[in-house]
């Protein structure tokens, strides 16, 4: 009910999810890294291609490596980790440090929704340019 409330449609299956009628541009992965690597080979690959897979895990060689191993080809990657939380920023993301790996992306040329791969990765790391984190 809270998710209908602000726009945004709760599904609790990726592949409903990613077969739903408006399409899903990015896909942020967030859960443990014991869970990581199941995880992503959960993801129904057949319907990931022109997606762009966002994890937010702070081992990023780990992640890099898996989502470079079992996603699509065509299948964008944006490794990030910002370096904060609930408690450091709970008033401003200001000077925070979100560091990021940009994997893929520019080698990707399909568009969806309009926008091109780079697009949506620009689009995405703008919530944090925007708070101005420290982007590393």
């Amino acid at each position: 009910a809270q998710a209908e409330e602000i726009g945004v449609t709760y599904f609790d299956d990726a592949k409903k999810m990613l077969e739903s009628e408006k399409g899903v541009d990015v896909l942020v992965v967030s859960v443990a890294i014991l869970a990581f690597e199941k995880m992503i080979k959960m993801l129904p690959m057949d319907l990931l291609h022109g997606v762009l897979v966002v994890d937010v895990l702070s081992v990023k060689v780990f992640a890099k490596t898996v989502m470079m191993a079992e996603l699509p080809e065509d299948a964008g990657i944006l490794c990030t980790h910002p370096m904060f939380g609930p408690e450091s920023g709970k008033y401003s993301w200001n000077s925070l440090p979100m560091v990021y790996d940009r994997v893929r992306i520019d080698q990707i040329a399909a568009a969806s929704n309009g926008k091109t791969m780079s697009e949506r990765c620009s689009m995405f790391l703008d919530i944090f340019t925007s708070e101005n984190c420290a982007m590393v």
